[in-house]
């Protein structure tokens, strides 16, 4: 609901300004503060699909510059959306988390890439993947990396962010 501010009126007129609308919720719906109040940065993206999101894989393989901008910008050239992103904790969060809220990027599918297993976004299922775990192969492997599919649509989204493991 926009904001208004009476104006100066002359006697027996009522006049209203409209003032410029103030949306209070962010263009996306994915809930990317997780991923900053964690003080996750990305250290390596690169395009690759996946199954079962994907069973035809026509992304570039390319591995991309740390930047939301870039990765929306590779959203919008038909590579499919998909990433697998390697995440290290830091002192300060990545901007780019809150770039790619205020892009309406979507995050449709989140998956480790150790075990496979598709995951809600939470602090609790995205920490306890970044340690070392049973991988679908069942050997111990080193966590950190995930499989990430990005949308413009909120249609895509397959989880629930406010699940908590």
């Amino acid at each position: 609901m926009p904001r208004v501010a009476n104006a100066a009126k002359p006697k027996g007129t009522a006049s209203v300004e409209v003032l410029e609308a103030v949306d209070e919720t962010p263009a996306a719906r994915t809930n990317w503060k997780v991923f900053t109040s964690l003080k996750l940065v990305p250290v390596k993206i690169t395009c690759q699909e996946y199954a079962p999101i994907h069973w035809h894989n026509i992304s570039c393989h390319s591995n991309l510059p740390i930047d939301a901008d870039t990765m929306k910008a590779h959203l919008d050239a038909g590579h499919g959306g998909s990433y697998f992103v390697t995440l290290e904790p830091r002192e300060k969060a990545w901007p780019g988390w809150n770039r790619l809220s205020e892009l309406g990027v979507e995050l449709a599918d989140l998956r480790c890439n150790v075990c496979l297993k598709e995951l809600p976004v939470a602090p609790n299922s995205i920490l306890k993947h970044m340690k070392s775990h049973l991988s679908a192969n069942r050997r111990v492997q080193k966590g950190g990396t995930f499989r990430m599919t990005l949308s413009m649509s909120v249609d895509d989204v397959s989880h629930e962010e406010d699940i908590d493991e």
